[in-house]
């Protein structure tokens, strides 16, 4: 084992690096020569071959980083910036993706996993013409990224001599969340190059078939569920973490990633109507460009150094202007070929009822990008202005709570009686209010809930939107799979339409988190400053700061607070907040602790302590939040629904409408 750990040193994986650049753009040139020599079948398992090798290629390199950070290789310098010998394992390894140059090491492995499995699956396209551009355009952009990482961001540079001991990594960082919430979103991002690619190749070629549909709209939801996965992690890191209390913070990065999920979401919808009706292709191919070109935006947002976050890696300017010339020319390449070849794929004329699944669908994608355009607009208005005019202004949670929810709440409305729209047939307006009556009629319930509950305004209007669509759904899901006027066994009725089964628990899924959402409105807490023994009452809880006590580990030393919570004279939860100050990185974070409940979460933060008058004090940050765990619960059921419906196995066997 250890000489198979020395043959993974720096300069191997270097070597690696520049080997699967070359076997990518040796794909990009044989898929030229097949397009152009259609006759030349051999070529066809070239292209396997060299994904493969290019995928080898690619892993071996991710290894040997992964090596040199797990054996504390401090002769390497991106391990001696992001790790220490004193760390776990599993937050040493995390470090080799904590930062720019080993994350886009982490990006390309993906991506080259990506290429293979795409060039393995789409080698059974029948048009051959549709599946080699689709392999040029894969090729050139993994080779690409490959050689702006090898230029500009090479993992792999030796110090001379070796430090004894690395700098550390950022202790906000050392979360398993965290760990685990950038390869989980980058492969969501990744996931985007294959409909990327195969829109280009349909454009190009002016054609495009059902297999390419099919093929199109498999990858946008693998990449939707690794995307959605990945916020979801990002989001429990941000709640359990930084202090402040929510899910989500209005931060650009968080926006970079939040804006290919809604295309991507469009595209769901769009591309379901492109496989059954042939129509809103148009739709398909433009949000399947949007989406993987937002992905690449994402990568510029984190690496450029133009935005101020938590989750910047702050990299030189050089790297991002590498990033922004890609991004450049696939805009311009996709959006120009798109412009000029769009018209060949334009519906055929054909009446459509008003009150139909298609006109829902795209009433849906025009909100949903309307929401994207504003979040692209609130993120990049700060640097613009920065560069236009000499002065930054702050555009924050106030803009985009005022802007964005004004059009979430009827995409909520909509995704209510989503299930209860024809899709051919027409049906009369009386008719429709008549089927959609009962989760109407039923919603009212959430009336006195919302009373009690305290919420503001917009609190209000969401959890009675996310009670009519959870209500609804369950009276389609009722209605086509439990209703007695069916004639056939449950199990018969879920095999036929288990696509239509996990869709609605989808949209379930969505309601419970929207709930969840929503209650963070009614949340209740203070900033107080108590000694110990003092307590403190927060709504109907009673909070007893109990004692305070020292703490120390390897890397940090700090003080724990031992806060008991009371109700109607009950001791009902016990929280531990500590605040840490780490000596090597010589700075202190405060680490929240929470008590998840069904139908509340109890939050407490340690943040500073102060002489007064001779006794010591404590700031704490104590919070309740109804319904705090809604918000996972309900987002973990909606993408494990998309999940089972659709992602089969798809290794090595062909598209079929049956597998869709």
């Amino acid at each position: 084992m250890n000489f198979f750990f020395s043959l993974l040193n720096p300069e191997t994986g270097l070597f690696a690096l520049i080997l699967a650049i070359c076997f990518w753009f040796s794909q990009a040139l044989i898929a030229f020569l097949g397009f152009l020599f259609p006759q030349e079948k051999s070529l066809i398992p070239t292209f396997k071959g060299i994904a493969l090798a290019g995928m080898v290629s690619i892993v071996t390199a991710m290894l040997t980083l992964l090596v040199a950070f797990g054996h504390n290789d401090f002769s390497l310098q991106l391990v001696t910036e992001n790790s220490e010998s004193s760390a776990p394992l599993l937050y040493r390894l995390a470090g080799s993706w904590g930062n720019h140059n080993g994350s886009l090491l982490l990006w390309l492995c993906l991506l080259g996993i990506c290429n293979y499995v795409a060039v393995k699956n789409l080698s059974y396209l029948k048009d051959t013409a549709l599946s080699q551009i689709s392999f040029l355009i894969l090729g050139l952009v993994t080779g690409g990224l490959g050689l702006f990482s090898l230029l500009t961001s090479n993992p792999f540079c030796r110090l001379f001599p070796a430090p004894s001991e690395g700098s550390g990594l950022n202790p906000l960082l050392l979360d398993p969340g965290l760990a685990c919430h950038p390869p989980l979103l980058y492969s969501g991002y990744v996931a985007f190059c294959v409909p990327f690619a195969l829109t280009i190749s349909a454009l190009f070629n002016g054609k495009m078939s059902e297999e390419l549909l099919l093929a199109l709209r498999k990858w946008a939801l693998i990449g939707w569920s690794l995307l959605s996965g990945g916020i979801l992690l990002g989001a429990w890191w941000a709640y359990g973490t930084l202090g402040w209390g929510g899910y989500w913070f209005w931060d650009p990065v968080e926006n970079a990633s939040l804006m290919p999920w809604l295309t991507a979401t469009a595209l769901l919808h769009a591309s379901a109507v492109s496989v059954s009706q042939k129509r809103m292709i148009c739709w398909s191919f433009a949000l399947s460009l949007t989406s993987f070109i937002l992905s690449l935006m994402a990568t510029f947002f984190v690496r450029s150094g133009i935005m101020n976050s938590v989750h910047s890696f702050a990299a030189n300017p050089e790297k991002g202007e590498g990033i922004l010339l890609l991004l450049s020319l696939t805009i311009i390449g996709g959006f120009g070929l798109f412009a000029l070849r769009s018209p060949l794929f334009k519906d055929q004329k054909k009446a459509i009822p008003l009150i139909s699944t298609e006109n829902a669908i795209v009433l849906n994608n025009i909100l949903l990008c309307a929401m994207m355009v504003t979040v692209l607009t609130g993120t990049l208005y700060p640097p613009l202005s920065q560069f236009i005019a000499g002065h930054i202004l702050s555009v924050g949670k106030p803009f985009f709570d005022q802007t964005i929810l004004p059009m979430a709440w009827p995409l909520l409305l909509l995704m209510g009686i989503a299930f209860f729209l024809p899709l051919k047939e027409e049906v009369t307006l009386a008719a429709f209010l008549r089927k959609i009556s009962l989760p109407a009629l039923s919603s009212l319930i959430a009336l006195p809930f919302i009373y009690a509950m305290g919420m503001n305004i917009a609190g209000d209007l969401f959890f009675f939107a996310a009670i009519w669509m959870i209500l609804g759904s369950f009276q389609s899901l009722y209605a086509t799979f439990f209703s007695a006027k069916q004639n056939e066994p449950f199990l018969n009725r879920l095999k036929k339409k288990s696509k239509l089964f996990y869709a609605i628990t989808a949209h379930i899924g969505v309601g419970i988190a929207v709930l969840g959402l929503s209650g963070l409105t009614a949340s209740q807490g203070d900033v107080v400053s108590l000694a110990e023994g003092e307590n403190v009452t927060i709504g109907h809880d009673r909070w007893q700061l109990d004692s305070v006590t020292k703490i120390s580990a390897s890397d940090y030393q700090g003080v724990k607070a031992h806060l008991s919570i009371w109700k109607d004279q009950k001791k009902c939860a016990i929280l531990t907040p500590e605040r840490r100050f780490y000596r090597r990185q010589r700075q202190a974070i405060s680490t929240p602790a929470i008590k998840h409940q069904f139908f509340q979460d109890r939050y407490a933060v340690l943040s500073t302590l102060s002489q007064e008058k001779g006794e010591t004090k404590y700031l704490l940050k104590l919070r309740t939040h109804p319904l705090g765990s809604w918000f996972w619960i309900g987002g973990l059921i909606a993408v494990l629904a998309v999940v089972f419906a659709h992602l089969r196995p798809i290794w090595f066997t062909p598209f079929s409408k049956s597998s869709l």
